[in-house]
């Protein structure tokens, strides 16, 4: 299942009539629901209100020798609920171009594997061409006295693969907020 979704959009990317329309209309709602700022973009407008699950970060801000410079990244929402027929049609909803022509930023994959612990990863998982790995995890008094692993990682951004334990990154969101809960 796709679980997250970022495409790069041309900087001369034609929109669609009701999304050139609505960014139009936005750039009058600086730092609103519609619209807000952004870090590495101009700004960022929310197209859920005119039926489209997705943001859209407009025009990369300059950096120094960026080929990207004034392009633009669609970042799809609630993925994981769609199709990927769904997920084209989104796309093309934006966009006066075929989706298959974009470059994907990031991409999100998951699998539930009910039952395989990301141990079992640990020992079975290979990754050509990457010669940067690490795992993450906390020291655990286990039976055998090892530390568990969480997180299993290669190669490094932009472009990593990284195998994680989902049950067990909310089962952590929980212990911290219980424990700040408890702190006041």
């Amino acid at each position: 299942m796709i679980d997250k979704l970022e495409l790069r959009l041309p900087r001369l990317t034609l929109f669609c009539p009701l999304v050139r329309e609505f960014i139009a209309e936005s750039r009058y709602f600086p730092n609103s629901s519609r619209t807000m700022g952004s870090g590495r973009y101009e700004w960022v407008t929310d197209l859920r209100p005119i039926g489209i699950d997705a943001l859209l970060h407009l025009s990369l801000k300059r950096k120094e020798n960026d080929p990207h410079e004034g392009e633009h990244k669609l970042e799809l929402l609630d993925t994981g609920k769609k199709t990927f027929s769904e997920i084209e049609a989104q796309i093309d909803s934006v966009i006066e171009r075929s989706s298959s022509d974009l470059e994907i930023m990031r991409i999100d994959l998951c699998a539930d594997m009910v039952g395989i612990p990301i141990q079992w990863f640990l020992s079975r998982l290979r990754v050509k061409y990457k010669r940067f790995a690490h795992e993450i995890g906390q020291l655990k008094a286990q039976r055998i006295g090892k530390q568990g692993v969480q997180t299993i990682s290669a190669g490094k951004r932009p472009n990593m693969l990284r195998a994680y334990g989902k049950v067990a990154e909310y089962n952590e969101q929980l212990r911290k907020m219980q424990l700040n809960r408890s702190r006041r």
